[in-house]
C-alpha cells in the first residue's frame, strides 16, 4: 500500500470515528405539513422520502396522503410547537427556505425547548433563510449544505448548536413573520436531531487526516514521470 492510500485510509477511520459519535433521528414532520410543494415553482421536481442534503439524511413528509412532497408553511405571526421528546440531543438539523424573500427581512424564528430551558434563532434572510428558486434572494451566510433540482429549485440545510439545553429536547417552535411577498414566507421541510455537536479535537484529527492526504499526494506528483 502506497502512501496516498495509507493516508486516505487514515481519513476514512477519522471520519468513521467522527460519525460514529453522533445518532441522528429524523424526525416525523407529517402531522404537522400543511404546504404542498409541487405547487412552487417547478415544485413537482422536490422529492418526498428519504432526502440526502450535504452528509445529513432528512425524512420529507408527503402531502395529501403520499401526492405530493409536504412542508409547514405559516401565514405572518402564526406559529406551530412540534413535539419532539428526546433526550441527549446537541444539534439540529433544519431544511428551511422561503418563498420570496428581500436581504435583511426577518421572516420569523425557531425556538428549541427542553428541561425548562429554550433558544430561540431568529429566521433573517441573507443570514439562516433565503428564496427556494433562484428568484428572489440568493443569500444565506449560515446554510450548511444545499441540494439542486430541475427548474432552478434547492433545498438548504442548516445546523443549530443547542446543547445549551442540557440534551432535552421537548419541543420546537416554527413561528413566522411577515409572511408574504417580498419580505418572505419561510417553509420549514424537514428536521433531524444529533446526539453531538462536533468537537474541536474531532476537526484537528480530520484537517490532519486531509493534510497528510495533500502531503501525500505532493510527494507522489513529484516522482511521477513527465
Amino acid at each position: 500500500m502506497n502512501i496516498y492510500s495509507k493516508a486516505m485510509c487514515a481519513v476514512g477511520a477519522l471520519a468513521v470515528a467522527a460519525g460514529a459519535q453522533a445518532a441522528m433521528i429524523q424526525v416525523d414532520m407529517s402531522p404537522y405539513v400543511n404546504y404542498d410543494w409541487t405547487l412552487a415553482s417547478s415544485g413537482a421536481d422536490y422529492p418526498a422520502g428519504l432526502v440526502t442534503i450535504g452528509a445529513v439524511d432528512f425524512q420529507v413528509a408527503p402531502y395529501s396522503g403520499g401526492t405530493g412532497t409536504g412542508g409547514i408553511a405559516l401565514a405572518g405571526n402564526t406559529s406551530v410547537t412540534i413535539a419532539i421528546g428526546q433526550t441527549d440531543i446537541k444539534t439540529a438539523f433544519v431544511v428551511m427556505n422561503s418563498a420570496w424573500g428581500t436581504l435583511g427581512a426577518n421572516n420569523g424564528s425557531l425556538t428549541f425547548a427542553g428541561g425548562g430551558n429554550s433558544v430561540t434563532f431568529d429566521l433573517i434572510q441573507g443570514v439562516n433563510i433565503r428564496d427556494h428558486a433562484t428568484s428572489y434572494n440568493q443569500v444565506a451566510s449560515d446554510i450548511l449544505a444545499t441540494v439542486s433540482y430541475p427548474g432552478g429549485n434547492r433545498w438548504d440545510s442548516y445546523a443549530y448548536d443547542i446543547s445549551a439545553l442540557g440534551g432535552t429536547l421537548d419541543s420546537v417552535t416554527f413561528t413566522s413573520l411577515n409572511g408574504g411577498r417580498p419580505q418572505g414566507e419561510p417553509i420549514m421541510t424537514a428536521l433531524t436531531l444529533a446526539t453531538a455537536v462536533p468537537e474541536p479535537a474531532t476537526w484537528a484529527m480530520l484537517i490532519v487526516g486531509f493534510g497528510a492526504v495533500g502531503l501525500a499526494s505532493r510527494r507522489r506528483s513529484r516522482h511521477l514521470p513527465a
